[in-house]
């Protein structure tokens, strides 16, 4: 029993992926898609620059950043984290690193909204002194 059909989908499917291919090469050998990454403006500001880790698509705060979002204040310390610069470690004060993307961040909140601040409130306010 012969499939005609199946050899014209195999053909199909072959032309596709030269032409993809080829497509690829010439894009390759053009120079296209080696451009700079995009970098977002906020209030004419850059608040994010690219991570400089080869391979990796991804977006880091730009230290000494300041803007609004959302009517928001924002500003990046000179570390490259939200809010205050870390201070040295107080003896007897809990140190939490709060890690995450834009729900750590607070994209869109001031400062004190954010949940890593809320968290640092809610164990100084039961007599845990802490550091978020």
């Amino acid at each position: 029993m012969r499939r005609p059909w199946l050899k014209r989908l195999g053909l199909a499917f072959g032309s596709l992926l030269g032409v993809l291919l080829l497509t690829e090469l010439a894009f390759r050998a053009a120079g296209i898609g080696d451009a700079e990454p995009y970098v977002p403006r906020l209030n004419g500001k850059v608040p994010f620059i690219p991570s400089g880790i080869e391979g990796m698509v991804a977006m880091v705060p730009n230290p000494g950043a300041e803007f609004r979002f959302y009517g928001k204040p924002v500003s990046i310390n000179a570390e490259g984290f939200r809010g205050a610069p870390p201070q040295a470690a107080d003896a007897g004060k809990l140190r939490v690193v709060a890690i995450g993307d834009s729900y750590a961040f607070g994209w869109g909140m001031g400062e004190e909204e954010t949940w890593p601040a809320r968290l640092e409130a809610a164990l100084n306010a039961r007599g845990r002194p802490a550091r978020v």
